[in-house]
């Protein structure tokens, strides 16, 4: 019998701040104002993607770094009674600049 072992993945919040949402996130949320947060998923204490969420802070109101350290965002709109269905995504294979670089410990190209 062969276990497999799963790899050890951490997600740290690198940024939680009040921002505007790009258009198609207004549209899709209904919202001029949200949360952005700003994430970096790791595997193996490699970074493997960079993550962008709006979440409106009608929602949660006082939503903190500290509850979504390694912890998923869904899982916690779920504890507070909300259903999130599914929304736009968009996922980008990019050229990292110097910003993406620094979150992704990578070279710029």
């Amino acid at each position: 019998m062969r276990l497999m072992v799963r790899p050890r993945a951490s997600a740290p919040v690198l940024r939680l701040e009040a921002a505007a949402p790009p258009a198609a996130g207004t549209e899709a949320l209904n919202a001029q104002n949200t949360w952005e947060r700003e994430r970096t998923r790791y595997s193996e204490e490699v970074p493997v993607a960079f993550m962008r969420t709006w979440v409106p802070p009608g929602l949660f109101p006082h939503l903190a770094q500290g509850l979504l350290e390694d912890a998923s965002l869904l899982a916690l709109m779920r504890e507070h009674g909300y259903h999130p269905a599914g929304g736009p995504r968009q996922v980008q294979a990019v050229t990292a600049d110097p910003g993406l670089s620094q979150k992704l410990n990578t070279s710029p190209r």
